[in-house]
């Protein structure tokens, strides 16, 4: 009996282990605010799970998994630098203090994923794919400037964090990506019309469209982007229902088409692709929000690309998409992309950085496949509109442009001596305003909303020990050094735009961008803002929520970036108008109103008050030769 019990039991171990398999997954989840902090999950068939951290902090960072707040006994592991080498220890969440070490040592592996930018600690661990087998957990991420203690040791003691939060993280299954076409030689200068032999797919999805066969064409249409980074889209539509949709882009790291929408909602379909090694991984988005469009429930139907490759082209891919989309002849289409790679390229539900060039163009289909390639300018949040052609009169103070349309710009500067200045560009069809400040103080410098400190939305930049700029949205409350917000926080910092010139004295320079859904800046007229510079530099230059000493100089300006298609140059906000009301006023008084009613008092009111009158009289007098003096 035990003999068959044992026979039993060794043939439904491998079952067992079998059920308990996860399917391969990923999922990756990067949080806003001043201080990068990325993570990737990576399931395996083999039941392990990679896990990678990345992030701008200079002291620690953390992640713990299947948890919400700093109990639980949930596994947590927290990485920060030793030298040239990372530490990862594995803790253990028991309470809202210091985690103890974990029984069980982090296993810790070599990162296989693109390091972002701005990274200074990276790692990354396995741990048991059962912790992820729900499809969706919750989790929890640390951060701090401070390093540990003891840096060498795996349980040292480290101080309390600076940021922390929640999150829940979503996997989605690994889609395979698609093989591009063998790129062309750079020295070739001319692009043969010949279509390149099909590549072999090597995306493996039971839905994978096929490649239409030739001839079946019904009508097409291409455009091309000019003056920017190039990007192409084809699409032809063919008679089996289907439209063979292909883009080509020299972007370096990511390029998108949406199409039936002239921004970034309306839950439009949209394609993003990217190159994973010597693939190409193609990512089905949906255009909800202004923020990173979340994956959409149906993967991309990726094909071989059939088209000829343009000259300079880095990125290509191409999908399949019903042809109804297209029924009309003419459809709305946005585009965007951006030299930066997605935080996990190998996978097609990866977290990417905002784009850097985006435009709308309308997509019109010929029949006959004999399609006319329209050109657009692509314009972008983050390039400031073209140098005007046309200049109005000096009183009006402001620039008519020749293009760009949906752009406006309006400048300030303190003095001509760089003290501080800030460049605002709006970008209507983004819906963004950013921002360029620069100052020839060292310590640093800020700008807030309205005329007062008082109830001021604030953005103060300063460098920090590594040199970079930091950018701390802070809340004003009269004059004591504002608060940092720790939530709700607007603005991403973005890198300066094209056609603004910084000069060689500016010491600090940073542009930063807010939605114009956040109502800093008016999009119906001018808008009053306050600045202030100082050669002091914050008390923990690498924390964004660190104090700092009194401004060296202050004062109030105003913007207008109402005005599309406009360059305006802002002014200080002259206080001197309404000095002069208050000392006309004054004036009025101390010489037209308050001497007769002293002689008044004097003459006619001695025997009905007494001695009142007397100090009426002097009282009204001491007034008029105070005024009068002021």
């Amino acid at each position: 009996m035990p003999t068959r019990l044992t026979s039993m039991l060794a043939a439904l171990l491998p079952l067992l282990a079998m059920a308990q398999t996860v399917a391969p997954a990923t999922a990756s989840h990067c949080v806003s605010g001043n201080t990068m902090w990325c993570m990737s999950v990576e399931t395996k068939s083999d039941g392990t799970a990679v896990v990678t951290v990345q992030s701008a902090s200079t002291g620690w960072a953390a992640v713990g998994i299947g948890a919400t707040g700093m109990s639980g006994n949930a596994p947590a592991f927290v990485g920060w630098n030793n030298g040239n080498s990372v530490v990862v220890s594995a803790r253990t969440l028991v309470s809202e203090n210091l985690p103890p070490v974990a029984a069980s040592a982090a296993q810790v592996v070599p990162i296989t994923s693109t390091i972002m930018q701005g990274a200074n600690i990276a790692f990354a661990f396995t741990v048991s794919a059962s912790l992820f087998a729900s499809g969706s957990i919750d989790c929890v991420y640390a951060m701090s400037p401070t390093p540990p203690a003891n840096p060498g040791s795996q349980s040292s003691m480290f101080s309390i964090h600076s940021s922390a939060s929640s999150f829940q993280l979503s996997l989605k299954p690994t889609v395979a990506s698609v093989a591009p076409p063998p790129p062309i030689s750079k020295a070739s200068t001319v692009i043969s019309s010949t279509a390149v032999a099909p590549t072999t797919s090597h995306f493996s999805s039971p839905a994978q469209s096929t490649v239409p066969s030739a001839g079946s064409e019904v009508a097409s249409g291409s455009v091309c982007a000019s003056g920017g980074t190039m990007l192409c889209v084809d699409v032809n539509t063919m008679a089996d229902g289907t439209a063979l949709v292909t883009v080509q882009s020299a972007a370096t790291g990511w390029a998108a088409v949406g199409f039936g929408t002239t921004r970034m909602s309306g839950n439009a379909p949209a394609f993003v692709g990217w190159n994973n090694g010597n693939n190409v991984v193609v990512s089905a988005r949906q255009l909800v929000m202004e923020d990173v469009p979340p994956v959409a429930a149906t993967a991309a139907q990726v094909v071989p690309v059939t088209a000829s490759t343009k000259q300079d082209a880095k990125i290509i891919f191409a999908f399949t998409v019903p042809a109804s989309l297209f029924a009309s002849g003419s459809i709305d289409c946005v585009y965007a992309l951006s030299p930066t790679a997605p935080s996990t390229p190998s996978s097609s539900s990866s977290t990417f950085m905002v784009h850097t060039e985006a435009d709308t163009f309308k997509m019109i289909l010929t029949s006959g496949g004999t399609s006319a390639t329209n050109v657009i300018a692509p314009t972008s949040s983050y390039v400031a509109p073209e140098v005007p052609v046309a200049t109005s009169s000096p009183s009006t103070n402001s620039t008519n442009l020749a293009v760009s349309r949906t752009q406006s710009q309006s400048t300030f500067c303190a003095d001509s001596s760089s003290t501080f200045c800030v460049v605002a560009i709006r970008d209507d069809k983004s819906h963004l305003v950013s921002f360029t400040m620069y100052s020839a103080y060292s310590g640093w410098m800020g700008m807030g909303t309205g005329r007062q400190m008082d109830g001021s939305t604030m953005f103060v930049a300063w460098k920090n020990n590594a040199g970079k700029m930091v950018v701390s949205q802070r809340m004003g409350s009269g004059h004591s050094t504002p608060s940092a917000v720790s939530g709700n926080q607007y603005f991403f910092i973005d890198q300066a735009p094209a056609g603004v010139q910084v000069p060689s004295s500016a010491v600090m320079v940073v542009t930063f961008t807010i939605p114009t859904s956040a109502n800093l800046i008016s999009l119906t007229g001018g808008s009053s803002f306050i600045y202030g510079v100082s050669d002091s530099k914050p008390i923990n230059p690498d924390s964004s929520s660190s104090s700092f000493s009194q401004h060296n100089l202050e004062g109030t300006f105003s913007l207008d970036v109402s005005r599309l298609g406009i360059i305006s140059q802002g002014a200080a906000d002259d206080n001197t108008t309404t000095l002069r009301l208050w000392h006309g006023i004054v004036m009025f008084l101390a010489w037209g109103v308050v001497p007769f009613a002293c002689i008044f008092a004097a003459r006619y009111l001695k025997s009905r008050l007494g001695h009142a009158w007397y100090l009426i009289h002097m009282g009204g007098f001491l007034y008029g030769w105070t005024a009068a003096i002021s």
